[in-house]
């Protein structure tokens, strides 16, 4: 794998836009559209949920993730340039929730939210490193996966620890 992405990187050198154009098929331009636009999405929510935040450990794990999410923004941003394809919108940098009560949801709340998205963002990665047929591309997802997975172990464990986690009916024949 890695030696195929570097052929292909190497092959790249020198390339127009619209050369490089050629070189994706539009799934897989799609999937990095896509897959940015999430994580814009991402970004955006967490940060939100961030202000309704009360538990410190919660805060400090929800920060990981948005430097997280910043790094897999990273990826895709660079590949939506190197690829010339048109960058999504991006969300705001600052959250402003002055008017609204705290109160209203609750660290735990907060928490299956995220639970629950980063689950739809490991399908969507793992599917999207599934569908591309560039070295390059899939390498980026790959990446993207590992990092995902990675806070997602965490998150996971956090949830355990503080009860958030569902528990599952027993099953008993």
């Amino acid at each position: 794998m890695k030696i195929t992405k570097i052929v292909e990187q190497i092959g790249n050198i020198g390339k127009r836009d619209d050369q490089k154009e050629k070189l994706i098929t539009i799934s897989e331009a799609h999937a990095i559209w896509e897959t940015l636009t999430a994580k814009y999405d991402a970004m955006h929510l967490t940060n939100i949920l961030l202000v309704f935040t009360k538990d410190d450990d919660l805060k400090i794990i929800l920060k990981d993730g948005i430097e997280a999410i910043k790094k897999q923004i990273i990826i895709m941003e660079k590949l939506m340039n190197a690829y010339n394809i048109p960058l999504t919108n991006k969300p705001p940098d600052n959250i402003n929730c002055s008017n609204v009560d705290i109160n209203l949801m609750t660290d735990e709340m907060i928490f299956r939210t995220i639970d629950t998205g980063m689950q739809g963002q490991l399908v969507l990665l793992i599917d999207n490193f599934r569908h591309s047929i560039s070295s390059i591309i899939r390498e980026a997802f790959r990446t993207a996966v590992t990092i995902e997975m990675d806070l997602y172990d965490a998150f996971t464990e956090y949830g355990k620890l503080k009860g958030y986690l569902l528990r599952e009916p027993s099953f008993r024949p």
